[in-house]
């Protein structure tokens, strides 16, 4: 009766998905992470390049018009891995904050830069992981990412 049970429990795990789930985020997961996150860096950068006297607007508005259908299939990945609006949201303003007073090392001007070949993209999911890489861009998940699907 108790080997019955823990199956079930264990099937009901993996029907779930709150086992390993929970501890780690697959490989899509984690790129829709950075190219959310991408978005968020140049966003708050365009707010708070526009106080500092250097527009990037611009530059953002181009990337958003170039990779919008990527992005929102990027949020709405994340949206299904948090699983609740307020997880989600919880994620979002952590990377809002997280990249809010700026990011060492990057100047107004090299913001537009990324933004501008970001643009360049064109929608092209691997291209705007490889640039949010390059511009140092962290996926910011809970947990660590499942590295073969026996982990997931």
């Amino acid at each position: 009766m108790h080997r019955h049970f823990q199956s079930a429990v264990a099937i009901l795990a993996l029907l779930t998905g709150s086992s390993a789930n929970a501890q780690c985020s697959s490989e899509d997961v984690l790129a829709a992470a950075k190219m959310r996150n991408l978005d968020t860096l140049l966003m708050v950068s365009t707010l708070r390049c526009r106080t500092g006297g250097r527009d990037i607007l611009p530059e953002y508005a181009q990337f958003l018009d170039q990779n919008r259908s990527a992005l929102l299939s990027a949020s709405a990945t994340l949206q299904k891995h948090y699983g609740s609006a307020a997880a989600y949201d919880r994620f979002v303003t952590r990377v809002a904050n997280h990249y809010g007073a700026g990011v060492s090392g990057l100047t107004c001007s090299a913001l537009a830069a990324i933004a501008s070949v970001a643009r360049s993209a064109r929608g092209d999911t691997t291209k705007l992981v490889a640039i949010a890489e390059h511009a140092g861009v962290a996926a910011l998940l809970d947990g660590d990412v499942c590295t073969n699907v026996a982990e997931r």
